[in-house]
């Protein structure tokens, strides 16, 4: 437990103490920080982290809010035959009134951490809904794989999760949290964006392909036997990339960069002793990370496999080759 003193070198003091139960925790456990959330082991340590750290926040977020005065009118002129009224006025708002309004927050630094927290969660949080529209509204995608991906990664949340997550920046323990709450928004897209594709018939033999070539690596690599032929609705390819590239990959490099930003921060502050273990400890937590990243991946395309064939009992599943 931190002491405090009221001698005139309270402030020094209270730092020794600090110091000295950081060096005492590190001795004991090795642990430099918590494998689940990332915080220190220390309080006290963890707020210097903290302290260290959220000036580069708030410059990164300025630069991110000029960023956003983009989207709105791109979207609006290049979908400005098939976008409602109302859906582009929308857009328009969020990037010529909200982004410069917080640009112009972000400015007054004392104003701007007060109300930051408040902030992030609604670009986070909030704007993934806006890209509701595009899955009903856009026409649908041409029946390739790259014009597939691009339409789910660049007109679903997809985008937003993608870009906000490494660029308005929180703990890594927050950041989980909000981003899980966003991609269960995110899979809202899906039923417009399928509806929309379902006009085209050359989409769902395009589908059928991408989920075959998904089930052959996945099989093939973990079970060493070929899948046989089967339905890949819409759904099941939309839900795979979203998570994929929504959830997973941002999920990932914010843990990285978490990880390695926590360990540079910790190589000025330790012992030489302690360099070799900080260096182990740094590469388990990336491994671990990777690790996460794939079985998630892995796991979504069972689940969605087990979703699938559940909907279709009763019902012919194998397709002609």
């Amino acid at each position: 437990m931190l002491r405090y003193s009221r001698a005139p070198d309270g402030g020094a003091i209270f730092r020794r103490v600090a110091e000295r139960e950081d060096t005492a925790a590190s001795d004991v456990s090795y642990a430099f920080w918590n494998p689940f959330s990332l915080h220190f082991t220390t309080r006290s340590k963890e707020a210097r982290y903290q302290n260290d750290t959220y000036p580069t926040f708030l410059d990164q977020d300025t630069l991110t809010h000029f960023i956003g005065c983009l989207p709105g009118p791109f979207f609006v002129y290049n979908l400005r035959k098939v976008l409602p009224t109302w859906f582009a006025i929308l857009w328009l708002f969020l990037s010529l009134v909200f982004a410069p309004f917080n640009i112009y927050i972000s400015c007054h630094r004392d104003v701007y951490r007060r109300v930051r927290l408040f902030i992030v969660v609604l670009i986070r949080f909030v704007i993934p809904f806006c890209f509701l529209g595009f899955g009903v509204y856009d026409n649908p995608p041409q029946p390739k794989l790259f014009a597939i991906v691009m339409t789910i990664c660049t007109k679903s949340p997809v985008s937003n999760m993608l870009f906000s997550s490494m660029n308005l920046r929180i703990m890594f323990s927050q950041h989980a949290i909000l981003h899980s709450v966003a991609l269960t928004v995110a899979l809202l897209w899906i039923p417009g964006f399928c509806q929309n594709c379902s006009s085209e018939p050359s989409l769902t033999s395009k589908f059928n392909e991408m989920g075959y070539g998904i089930d052959w690596l996945f099989s093939k690599g973990l079970l060493n036997q070929l899948p046989e032929p089967n339905d890949y609705p819409c759904w099941m390819i939309a839900a795979l990339v979203i998570t994929v590239f929504g959830y997973c990959v941002p999920m990932l490099i914010v843990f990285l960069s978490e990880v390695s930003s926590r360990s540079i921060f910790l190589q000025l502050r330790v012992s030489e002793e302690y360099q070799r273990s900080l260096s182990s400890f740094k590469k388990s937590a990336v491994s671990v990370g990777w690790m996460g990243c794939i079985v998630s991946i892995v796991a979504t395309w069972f689940l969605l496999t087990l979703l699938r064939d559940t909907s279709l009992e009763g019902s012919p599943t194998h397709i002609d080759a």
